[in-house]
């Protein structure tokens, strides 16, 4: 940019080395600078290694704002395979190498920056992968921009895809590719960026709004927030409206960020220098348009079907207001309607139609893009449904226990709207209606209740479908409650129960220890002196449904162990001397036999619960004197053996 021309080439000849600091002696690769009217050279040198021959192809070569130069190319075995002269890329100088490469192998690209005036090398680096056909140029290029950033495509991994390539950044989602897809049958394209930030300083200035990066728009007052993207500052210095006050610094960092509140409307060219004294070019300057007005629109849009059922046509309206609706231009809006059909970029125009390929769900929107509107982009959004048919479906309840209260699940197909009603199954009169996609209806106590389901969509055939009454049966929730006597315990004596349950049918007792009852109020005896927890369980049976409560109660009886047998019974009769039974407590295995005079045994039993009728045989025994055995062991281990006699009378 400052006139002078640049040569950069090889030679096999002795190459002369003028005004440089920096050469290579012997190197077969040379740079040149000459005054711009050709009149003189301003210096002369080589790079490099020494060898008779050239080490590089040369492929490309820039020189920076700061009149660094920059160089790039190849060399090798594909060079001197096909005729040309190459020492290779072997024991080229590297400074500054790039990290993370394999070793070189003489057939690599080749990086190579030469300071301003050939004062020094800042940079060198062989790059490539190590092994298989060498990097090199036959249809790729080199694009070098003058910030110091090298671009270069290359032919790589050619024929050698086992071969890893090179690639950075590393990690779950890069690279794009590190081996040669075509496999064993080709070449393939590496592309490569390095930013060797030797050049001057530069400034990018980006702006965010709300958080979003890169937001230049706003409705004022609004506080916009800004930063250097590049951050290669020292000090930086900010003006917010650089257009009305060209000269004016509104505000100074050492930081490459800083903020401003716009409290007017308008177009605000925001400027930032970034300083580094220390480089060649000390200051850098960037630009960006911020845009603040108070002019707010809001898109909305509604529809209509067009035609018979199976007429796919719809009409839509633009209903978009704006705080200055004049403003509109022929590019305001964008719509799309979902169906992978083409944008329409238009005006506030009042009717759009459009059709439709087929039945289908769509998403139409319509977007305002004008940038006079500090709210755009801002969207309104309406779903469409095309089928011939929409279909009713509610999912059936079948009961609930005590009042009803439940989410209706709606299994509807095509539907857009919805009507719920809910009867009284028995009367038919109507108790309530919803319009929510899956309403909660609470009935207002025990019976058997209809209710059904009409889904709605205007753009469907049928328009409207109504599903068949369900039914839902509520009954009430039962109570489960109870006492017992006696309460305190007393020694010996069996607990009565006394059910104090409500809204229930039937009843199931848990002794707690292992015995149950399904009489309304059992009476029970326990075997052994500990804690027991009294369950009891009530049922309340409607049409076949069940709903239960649970009470439960702690107790703990008292055993004295005890044991003794009635010596007479009047059997056939009623009463309570109508069976003779072994009388006791505590017993836990009892082992009772009953003779006749004669030494037949009539009658034989192991539970104390269990009692002699006076029947043997199925015939009633007579009136006689009758003997027993009785063996039996306590809770607390002592065994007791007892004989009598019992007379039947009859």
């Amino acid at each position: 940019r400052l006139g002078f021309l640049y040569i950069m080439g090889t030679s096999k000849g002795n190459l002369p080395v003028i005004n440089a600091v920096y050469s290579n002696a012997g190197a077969k690769q040379f740079i040149t600078k000459l005054q711009p009217d050709l009149s003189a050279i301003i210096y002369s040198t080589n790079f490099g290694k020494n060898d008779p021959l050239p080490s590089l192809s040369p492929g490309a070569f820039l020189v920076d704002k700061c009149e660094n130069v920059y160089v790039s190319g190849w060399g090798g075995s594909l060079n001197t395979s096909q005729g040309y002269e190459s020492s290779g890329t072997n024991n080229l100088p590297e400074i500054n190498m790039l990290p993370g490469l394999p070793a070189a192998d003489g057939s690599d690209f080749y990086f190579f920056v030469l300071k301003k005036n050939a004062g020094a090398q800042l940079f060198g680096s062989h790059f490539g992968q190590n092994g298989g056909v060498g990097e090199h140029v036959d249809g790729g290029t080199s694009r070098f921009d003058d910030n110091g950033i090298i671009y270069q495509a290359m032919c790589a991994n050619c024929y050698s895809a086992p071969i890893q390539f090179p690639t950075y950044p590393t990690g779950p989602t890069f690279p794009w590719s590190s081996s040669n897809g075509t496999g064993p049958n080709g070449c393939n394209l590496a592309a490569v960026k390095i930013n060797l930030d030797f050049s001057a300083v530069n400034a990018s200035v980006q702006s965010s709004i709300a958080g979003v990066i890169g937001d230049t728009l706003g409705c004022f007052p609004i506080l916009v927030s800004f930063r250097d993207s590049l951050a290669r500052g020292v000090k930086y210095f900010w003006n917010f409206n650089s257009v009305n006050f060209p000269n004016n610094i509104d505000a100074v960092t050492t930081t490459p960020n800083t903020t401003n509140v716009f409290s007017t409307g308008g177009i605000f060219r925001v400027r930032l220098i970034a300083e580094d004294s220390s480089t060649c070019n000390i200051r850098d300057t960037s630009y960006i348009n911020i845009y603040i007005t108070n002019r707010v629109v809001i898109p909305a849009i509604s529809f209509r079907k067009l035609g018979a059922c199976a007429d796919n046509r719809f009409e839509f309206t633009n209903n978009t207001t704006a705080s200055d609706a004049t403003a509109f231009t022929n590019t305001s809006f964008v719509w799309n309607y979902g169906d992978g059909s083409p944008k329409d970029t238009v005006n506030k125009t009042p009717v759009r139609l459009h059709t439709f390929a087929g039945p289908g769900t769509y998403f139409v929107t319509m977007t305002t893009i004008d940038r006079r509107f500090c709210n755009t982009p801002t969207i309104d959004t309406i779903k469409i449904i095309i089928d011939p048919n929409v279909i009713a479906r509610p999912l059936q309840t079948l009961i609930n226990c005590g009042t009803f209260s439940g989410i209706f699940q709606n299994q509807s197909v095509f539907g857009t709207a919805w009507k719920w009603e809910f009867y009284n199954a028995t009367t038919n009169i109507l108790l309530g209606t919803s319009n929510l996609f899956e309403p909660n209806f609470i009935f207002p106590g025990q019976g058997i209740y209809k209710y059904r389901l009409i889904a709605i969509n205007p753009n469907a055939c049928n328009v409207r479908d109504t599903s068949a009454f369900l039914f839902v049966t509520v009954a009430n929730k039962p109570f489960a409650n109870f006492t017992f006597t006696p309460n305190p315990p007393v020694a010996n004596t069996a607990f009565q129960f006394i059910n104090l349950s409500t809204n229930a049918t039937s009843y199931l007792w848990s002794f707690g220890d292992g015995a149950t009852s399904t009489l309304f109020a059992p009476r029970y005896e326990y075997l052994r002196n500990q804690p027991y927890d009294i369950k009891l369980i009530a049922y309340n049976k409607f049409n076949n449904i069940e709903c239960t409560d649970t009470f439960a109660l702690r107790t703990t009886p008292i055993i004295n162990a005890l044991l003794d047998v009635p010596n007479a019974f009047t059997p056939a009769k009623f009463g309570q001397n109508g069976i003779v039974y072994v009388r006791g407590f505590g017993i836990e295995k009892m082992v009772w036999r009953i003779y006749n005079r004669w030494g037949e045994l009539v009658f034989t039993s192991t539970n104390k619960l269990e009692g002699w009728n006076g029947y043997y045989k199925g015939k009633l025994q007579p009136t006689d004197v009758y003997t027993y055995t009785l063996e039996a062991t306590f809770i607390d281990g002592n065994v007791v053996k007892k004989t009598g006699d019992i007379t039947l009378l009859r």
